[in-house]
């Protein structure tokens, strides 16, 4: 278990140093995408939880500490024309839409967020 605290804050700080942001952050999402083209963008003001929008995803790293979300098909990725957040948008995060299918996940920890960018540089 990680000792540091870990929020929406300090995972974004770690996207920023990883990614490259995609347009000034709205207050409630930060879009990222990495040096491969690949998005990613993390809701800022949630409060129990990191959760992340993510272009892509590979189930081999689902853990304890990730957790795909997704009320209406659980363990799924959000479908073409699925309802997501409307701040996802062209700006900060074109290829997250609901035009596209889209992961979304919730970090549990600092060693979590991590793994998932290591794999995303791969």
């Amino acid at each position: 278990m990680d000792l540091q605290i870990f929020t929406s804050a300090t995972a974004e700080k770690m996207l920023d140093s990883h990614l490259n942001r995609t347009s000034n952050p709205t207050k409630y999402i930060a879009g990222f995408e990495s040096r491969f083209g690949k998005q990613v963008a993390i809701e800022r003001t949630r409060k129990n939880g990191v959760y992340c929008w993510l272009q892509e995803f590979d189930r081999s790293l689902l853990s304890a500490d990730i957790e795909i979300v997704n009320r209406s098909h659980p363990g799924q990725p959000y479908s073409k024309g699925q309802s997501r957040n409307s701040n996802l948008n062209l700006k900060n995060a074109s290829r997250l839409t609901d035009k596209h299918e889209v992961w979304y996940v919730k970090f549990g920890s600092i060693s979590a967020l991590n793994a998932y960018l290591a794999w995303l540089d791969k």
